[in-house]
């Protein structure tokens, strides 16, 4: 009995020792399960993991492509977060975009009427473009069910006005129409494309693809409004659309749409030197991001042109305004060389390099911009990946490079 009492006694006394630390560490009646967490976390080691994914898309239908979801260990010494975000870009085209997104029905009866109302308050035949394409691609949706039981639908321009719904073709006779009355020089174009179902390598039997090309200050620029209102997935061998706005699709550079976009028409190219068929079939795929985040399209089609053996880094979209100011060109790196890398990221957390070990190594940042002089000592896959205000605590791949022994032997043109 003496000693049921003294286990009694030790135990009421171990309660008020526990009881007295644990409220000096912060326990509370409401905060026992975070308390609880702190405390076994320091018993749990390489447990503590950060998602590194990429859902980004490389955007007839672009596609939807996402590289695979990959746990990795966080940073053992993780950047201290700054959220010093910066304005994003301005908007040039901000009033355009609300005129158009508010077009009365009563305005939409008729080609004429719609024409007539988009052009308003434009200034430029750049302007009158952008009005066409944000009314496009909000109020035309891609017609799956006509894509994929090949259907031959009503894709006349008043066909697709009247049921707003399309594929490539009703999407870039509606634009043609509409340019024509806003007296824009445009065109529609046919040809072939590395979009939905596209496999690396694969060549080309027929046409597949179209869209519009518009002169703007004198130099021809591509349109795809098919393209900027969403992409697509393959769900059981049918294509399974998402509307998903993209702006990049908006008066696009030749030398950039080029490698995706091959006009049937030699005389819709306008790219020096011109290709035929089979060079497109045989360039490099690059994905669309590549370029939007600043690499120079003309010169990366010149350079591929003079060596057909050039290859680049994977690249993704990320909802996020991305700029590089810096960064290697080209898929490989050398293995003990030096490059510097520096972004522009005005709404970015943090940026990492991260190895084929998973060794991460975190940019400097410095008023949203952020630069790393970094030395590859791991062989194999290196990417750049980024934390966003609009990715939670995912870090969202943008680049993958691979890391090679080799000496890299680039051949520019001149």
């Amino acid at each position: 009995m003496k000693i049921l009492k003294r286990l009694v006694l030790l135990l009421i006394l171990f309660i008020l020792i526990a009881g007295t630390v644990g409220y000096f560490y912060g326990l509370r009646p409401n905060t026992i399960d975070t308390f609880w967490a702190n405390i076994t976390s320091h018993f749990s080691t390489n447990k503590d993991t950060l998602s590194l994914v990429n859902d980004a898309t490389p955007k007839e239908k672009t596609m939807s492509y996402s590289a695979p979801v990959k746990k990795v260990k966080s940073n053992p010494k993780p950047a201290k977060e700054h959220f010093d975000f910066q304005p994003l870009p301005v908007n040039p085209f901000e009033n355009i975009d609300k005129h158009a997104k508010k077009c009365p029905k009563s305005e939409e009866q008729t080609i004429e009427t719609l024409a007539a109302y988009l052009k308003q308050n434009t200034n430029s035949d750049l302007e009158k473009a952008r009005a066409i394409y944000i009314w496009l691609t909000k109020n035309i949706r891609y017609d799956d069910e006509g894509f994929n039981a090949n259907k031959n639908s009503d894709y006349s321009a008043e066909g697709v006005l009247k049921s707003r719904k399309a594929i490539c073709e009703g999407f870039s006779n509606l634009f043609y129409a509409l340019g024509k009355h806003m007296n824009l020089p445009i065109e529609k174009v046919i040809g072939y494309s590395k979009g939905y179902g596209y496999t690396i390598g694969q060549t080309f039997s027929d046409t597949d693809h179209a869209w519009n090309i518009i002169k703007i200050n004198g130099q021809w620029r591509v349109f795809d409004a098919t393209w900027g209102e969403g992409n697509g997935k393959s769900v059981k061998g049918k294509l399974v659309s998402k509307k998903d706005f993209d702006n990049y699709w908006f008066n696009v550079n030749p030398y950039e749409a080029i490698f995706t976009h091959l006009p049937q028409n030699k005389a819709f190219l306008n790219v020096q030197p011109a290709i035929d068929l089979k060079t497109f079939e045989n360039l490099p795929y690059i994905e669309p991001a590549y370029f939007e985040i600043g690499f120079d399209g003309t010169t990366t089609y010149r350079n591929v042109c003079n060596n057909k053996s050039l290859q680049f880094p994977m690249c993704y979209s990320l909802p996020t305004h991305v700029k590089i100011i810096t960064a290697p060109k080209y898929n490989s790196l050398e293995l003990n060389k030096s490059y510097i890398f520096e972004l522009y990221v005005p709404r970015g957390i943090s940026v990492a390099a991260i190895d084929a070990k998973n060794n991460w190594t975190d940019f400097i940042m410095n008023k949203g911009t952020f630069k790393l002089t970094y030395t590859p000592s791991e062989p194999g896959e290196f990417s750049i990946s980024i934390k966003h205000e609009k990715s939670g605590k995912l870090y969202r791949m943008l680049l993958k490079y691979n890391v090679t022994a080799v000496k890299v032997n680039v051949k520019k043109t001149p």
